[in-house]
């Protein structure tokens, strides 16, 4: 009974995303390089925020969560009203109502996880994921390939930096932002402006202490080092079963 209210949020919450992917690549109010963007972003989004909630119970995915629907709610402003968008509308406001009130009490910490990652590690790598659909939001012409380039590089970049593998810092540091700053130049008002933004916001957090150690730990593991038998204890060797030279004691039958 307790899980009938959270499972029914996730499933509207989904399911908008999933209307207003189709409603994106069939409406004619956005071509297809920014309707491919915003509905694929939007798929992703909300499934980070679904499997954070349920999964990690943290309260950054029940926030992204909340935001992501308060958006697609949002997106009835560029679309047509049909019975399409006003469903999925619906259905995002239902879930923003859920995820807002007492849907998921007793399933979200209050508090950060001890071994969870940085603050600005969590929103360096949200940034990255959600600001491709909000540029293509603002592309009603089309996302031009230097903005295709940019989506590409922020999405690409985020699950390597999620994912802690070698050279994420370096991506994030220098090559994504320089990539995302080239596109700004290329790239006409308002999406190169908010490019931009997001070139500011991703350097910004990138170069927090935070981000560096969410990738590079302060404590590496250790390594085992062999010590002299002559050094052990022998309350050590016999328990290990060993003579003084570190040899197995010979036992009788």
């Amino acid at each position: 009974m307790r899980m009938r209210r959270p499972q029914a949020t996730a499933t509207a919450l989904l399911t908008s995303a999933a209307l207003w992917a189709g409603i994106a690549s069939t409406a004619e109010v956005y071509p297809s390089s920014s309707s491919l963007v915003l509905g694929a972003g939007l798929l992703v989004i909300v499934s980070v925020a679904i499997v954070g909630m349920v999964a990690g119970a943290s309260p950054w995915a029940l926030r992204l969560g909340i935001g992501v629907s308060a958006g697609m709610v949002a997106l009835g402003i560029v679309f047509p009203l049909t019975p399409w968008t006003v469903t999925a509308m619906a259905l995002a406001g239902a879930s923003a109502a859920g995820l807002a009130g007492t849907s998921f009490d007793g399933l979200i910490r209050q508090r950060p996880s001890a071994d969870g990652p940085p603050r600005s590690a969590v929103l360096l790598s949200l940034l990255l994921l959600v600001s491709p659909p909000v540029w293509a939001v603002a592309a009603p012409d089309g996302l031009g390939t230097a903005a295709l380039l940019a989506v590409a590089a922020a999405w690409f970049t985020m699950a390597w930096y999620v994912k802690a593998a070698p050279g994420a810092l370096l991506a994030v540091r220098m090559v994504t932002p320089i990539i995302l700053v080239a596109a700004t130049f290329v790239t006409g008002l308002p999406v190169g402006a908010l490019i931009a933004l997001s070139t500011v916001g991703l350097v910004v957090l990138a170069w927090s202490v935070d981000a560096r150690i969410a990738v590079h730990p302060l404590a590496e593991p250790g390594t085992t080092v062999p010590i002299p038998p002559e050094l052990a204890p022998r309350d050590v060797l016999d328990a290990a079963g060993l003579d003084d030279r570190g040899r197995r004691k010979e036992t009788g039958s």
